[in-house]
């Protein structure tokens, strides 16, 4: 122990006695860079011009048309339903129907069926 710590004394000396080197001025004047010698780079060559070429004009696509609907169109949407619970005096029942729409040459016509209908003709 008493080893290092007049290891680190000494270091301790001898950074402030050469810290006082460093930090000295050697030369007095305004301009420090007078001190250096000056360096002649040599000139660089400018940079050349590139022609490049002309790209070819890029195809366009042709306008697209889409299809009108017809004014004729036919069609038929069925649609039912089912569904059961109980109700406030404890009864079971049931429920539903089956919507029926239909579209010719449009005119739409809808039938609406409550549940138990029998034999419906469209």
């Amino acid at each position: 122990m008493p080893l290092t710590i007049s290891y680190v004394i000494v270091g301790l000396i001898a950074v402030t006695a050469n810290a006082h080197y460093v930090w000295k001025d050697d030369h007095d004047s305004t301009n420090h860079h007078s001190m250096f010698p000056r360096m002649n780079f040599p000139t660089f060559p400018g940079i050349p011009q590139f022609n490049f070429p002309s790209l070819p004009a890029f195809p366009m696509m042709p306008s697209m048309e889409f299809p009108q609907p017809h004014k004729g169109f036919n069609g038929v949407s069925v649609s039912a339903s089912s569904f059961q619970g109980v109700d406030k005096d404890g009864k079971h029942y049931r429920k539903g129907g089956t919507s029926i729409l239909t579209s010719e040459d449009g005119v739409e016509k809808e039938i609406t069926l409550e549940n138990g209908t029998p034999n419906v003709v469209v």
